[in-house]
């Protein structure tokens, strides 16, 4: 199946402003030898642990974890190969050591726990090898003569959130990161269970993944509260998004701004604020109320006329299918 991603834009990612960008060290192409050491310290562990070698440092500290015992070395080696579909091996290990300040064995146990994550709790090969189109199929009945009503309602609800236009990955930002936009506004408890949500979730991310040029490597996301109101709060979403970037997507996010937070955010960011453990994420976090707050962060050119820039696109839904071509 072969169709245009409505909230992925791969067109609007300047290769101009990605190509401009600093390689930053302790990424691929930058590395110091102490680094680099640490990287080959890792392999060997990860291989290992993939059953792929025997070799390898044996004084190296990774205390085995339930995720170690519930996945088989064939496991491992699957969820590890799968992960590194639209990254360098390398640039993927390295998230996971700058993740723990280079300290090998905790890089190893956090990817461990990480691909544990991805095949056992939330089934991430699934997600993507179904989508929305399998979701669609889902939605109208074609996937069982049975017409099963979870089924359907599940379909239903996931394809919900591709048609409310909830998220959109659009432009970049002024350091060429692609920029993830999320419209608060038009999201509602009520319309989908929490499995969907997450299922949806973990999708964008992963989508989001292709958007990635080198050296670019980090994401950054506009919340935008224009028009939120009380309806539209929902914690669970926010604490799964948190523990995902803290815990299984680690350095993949650059930059998150809050735009336009209504006058009883503040009350809901204090209680917020205690979920986010990393503060390095947290220094990560900024506010804006206007357009010109925005245009530190992006050029008018790339940011899109609902949030006063000059970018006129859409989003344009259309619904999927298996046979569809360009």
């Amino acid at each position: 199946m072969t169709w245009e991603s409505p909230f992925l834009d791969l067109t609007s990612f300047s290769p101009k402003v990605v190509g401009a960008m600093e390689l930053l060290e302790g990424r691929v192409g930058n590395l110091t030898p102490q680094q680099e050491s640490k990287l080959t310290e890792m392999w060997a562990v990860v291989l290992r642990k993939c059953g792929s070698s025997d070799e390898g440092p044996a004084a190296v500290d990774v205390q085995q974890t339930s995720a170690d015992v519930e996945m088989s070395q064939d496991e491992t080696r699957s969820a590890l190969w799968s992960m590194v579909q639209v990254e360098h091996p390398d640039a993927l290990l390295l998230r996971f050591l700058r993740a723990r300040k280079w300290e090998v064995g905790k890089a190893v146990a956090m990817l461990v726990a990480t691909l544990h994550w991805r095949t056992k709790v939330v089934h991430v090969e699934e997600i993507l090898r179904e989508g929305e189109a399998l979701a669609h199929e889902q939605e109208s009945g074609a996937t069982s003569t049975t017409e099963d009503s979870a089924v359907r309602k599940r379909g239903k609800e996931f394809m919900f959130q591709m048609r409310a236009g909830k998220c959109v990955v659009r432009g970049v930002d002024k350091d060429g990161r692609p920029v993830c936009i999320v419209r608060v506004r038009k999201h509602f408890s009520r319309d989908q269970s929490e499995e969907v949500l997450k299922r949806w979730i973990v999708y964008i991310i992963e989508t989001a993944r292709l958007a990635f040029t080198p050296p670019c490597d980090t994401a950054a996301v506009i919340f935008d509260l224009t028009g939120f109101g009380m309806g539209n709060l929902d914690y669970v979403p926010v604490k799964f998004i948190i523990q995902c970037f803290e815990a299984n997507y680690p350095e993949m996010l650059g930059k998150v701004i809050v735009h336009k937070a209504p006058w009883f955010f503040p009350g809901i960011w204090k209680l917020v604020s205690t979920w986010i453990a990393d503060p390095v994420i947290a220094s990560k976090i900024f506010f804006s109320t206007n357009t010109k707050d925005l245009g530190q962060h992006m050029d008018s050119e790339r940011l899109p006329k609902e949030l006063g820039g000059k970018d006129p696109w859409s989003m344009r839904i259309s619904s999927p299918n298996r046979t569809r071509t360009r």
